[in-house]
């Protein structure tokens, strides 16, 4: 006995096999997005930013209970530590070094009061005084007589023939020298108001004049 013949399967309909193709896509398209390394469900995303967003809240409780929001209203309080002072000897005295400067400064005072005073404890140094440095005498200086009358003489010595006598601040011009007699330095000077007036002084007796 033969077996009855398979009637062919109905034609499908076209807009039905759109729409099988299309769901089988979309399947994929989901299977392909989570079987991605990169893909994160939606519920991981709002349960993290939840957390950042808890912890940021908490630290910010946290700074303020530290008093981070806290203003001071009362004014800064200035300690200021001094020595108590005693007798200190005079430089030189002893080998201490002379005490500091000690200043105190009222902590109620505002930036429009008057300024500090500043008070020195202990004794004072004494000032510096500058002098200038001493002009020599050569071979064509100008120099004054510091004596009320300088005996001028034909050589170097005391011993020697008096030529003529200089006033107090006669200006002269060293000619030659110097040279060592009788225990003192000579130099030959001339008068320049009176050429003829030449001849030999000490040199303790006249001062150098610059120019």
């Amino acid at each position: 006995m033969s077996n009855p013949p398979i009637p062919p399967p109905p034609p499908l309909d076209p807009q039905s096999s759109r729409r099988a193709a299309a769901a089988e896509a979309a399947r994929s398209r989901v299977r392909s997005r989570g079987e991605s390394a990169l893909y994160l469900p939606l519920w991981s995303v709002l349960l993290m930013l939840g957390i950042v967003f808890v912890a940021a809240f908490g630290l910010m409780a946290l700074v303020y209970s530290l008093g981070g929001s806290a203003t001071s209203s009362s004014s800064p309080r200035i300690v200021i530590y001094t020595a108590i002072p005693s007798d200190t000897p005079l430089p030189g005295e002893t080998g201490e070094a002379p005490p500091v400067v000690i200043a105190t400064v009222n902590p109620n005072a505002t930036s429009s009061g008057p300024a500090p005073v500043f008070a020195l404890e202990g004794p004072t140094l004494q000032p510096v005084i500058l002098s200038p440095t001493p002009i020599t005498i050569n071979i064509g200086s100008t120099v004054s007589v510091n004596a009320d009358s300088l005996n001028v003489r034909a050589g170097a010595g005391t011993d020697q023939e008096l030529l003529f006598t200089a006033s107090l601040g006669t200006l002269l011009r060293v000619v030659d020298g110097p040279r060592s007699a009788t225990g003192l330095t000579w130099w030959q000077v001339q008068n320049p108001a009176d050429p003829s007036q030449i001849g030999w002084a000490a040199s303790e007796f006249l001062d150098a004049q610059p120019g």
